[in-house]
């Protein structure tokens, strides 16, 4: 009876351990299918011309080797998952006050004796270009605060280095670059304080949605905020400011009906 018993119990654990080793190994299975994205952290380097107010010169890096093309500024989104997403869908929501900070850039840039033709409206700016104020650029820029993309796949980068890339409305590029240039005419104490108030009032949201190969559906999100961390010094002297794109939070992937 005692053998019966302890013969039935070891069945019992074999088959709950062939149970466990057939669970964990669909699992893996599944992993291998399972994609994750991400937006990459990014930095940026403004660098102001004595010849020009605008265009401000963009760069990837400190020495300005690695440009950003006028009104031309990407988020980067990655896998890092196991395997291949497809029907990529991405919804941006960047929440700024774009009238309360054009209307407050002009303000401190008029108080310097710089005269922009800037027009503010109530969902776009105006922007005049003009030799004689040193502004190169110009026209409508819309106050774009929602907008989506669809992408078909995106593989991961442990199989190719791929990415997809978002571009962000020009109209972000225009008020960060009149902020550095703001900045550059202010004290030190004045600096800090408008710095803080530019790091509060731009935040960028992403919510991601796609399928893995199994039809799997997923949803991520993120926010990126700005932040002003620092001025560099470059080797022919010019000053830059370092603006960096960071990934604030990071919400699990989850997956989704």
């Amino acid at each position: 009876m005692i053998l019966n018993t302890i013969v039935s119990i070891c069945t019992i654990l074999t088959f709950v351990v062939i149970w466990a080793t057939l669970r964990e190994m669909k699992v893996q299975r599944y992993k291998i299918f399972e994609p994750q994205i991400f937006p990459t952290s990014f930095d940026l380097y403004f660098t102001s011309n004595t010849d020009k107010i605008l265009p401000i010169d963009i760069s990837y890096d400190s020495e300005n080797k690695n440009k950003v093309k006028p009104n031309s500024l990407f988020l980067e989104l990655k896998n890092i998952g196991q395997g291949t997403a497809r029907e990529v869908l991405t919804n941006l929501n960047i929440e700024v006050d774009y009238q309360t900070l054009f209307s407050d850039v002009k303000e401190k840039l008029l108080k310097t004796g710089e005269e922009i033709d800037l027009e503010i409206g109530d969902n776009s700016c105006w922007l005049q270009s003009s030799e004689s104020s040193r502004v190169f650029i110009g026209g409508n820029f819309p106050f774009v605060k929602k907008f989506s993309n669809k992408f078909d796949y995106l593989l991961p980068v442990n199989n190719k280095n791929e990415s997809i890339k978002i571009e962000l409305p020009g109209t972000i590029i225009l008020l960060l670059s009149l902020v550095i240039v703001a900045l550059e005419m202010m004290n030190t104490s004045e600096q800090k304080e408008y710095i803080e108030l530019i790091e509060e009032s731009i935040l960028i949201i992403i919510k991601i949605y796609y399928l893995d190969n199994l039809d799997k559906a997923f949803e991520s999100n993120y926010k990126m905020k700005i932040t002003i961390p620092s001025i560099v010094v470059q080797s022919n002297g010019k000053a830059s400011y370092k603006l960096s794109f960071e990934r604030q939070r990071n919400h699990e992937v989850q997956q989704w009906q």
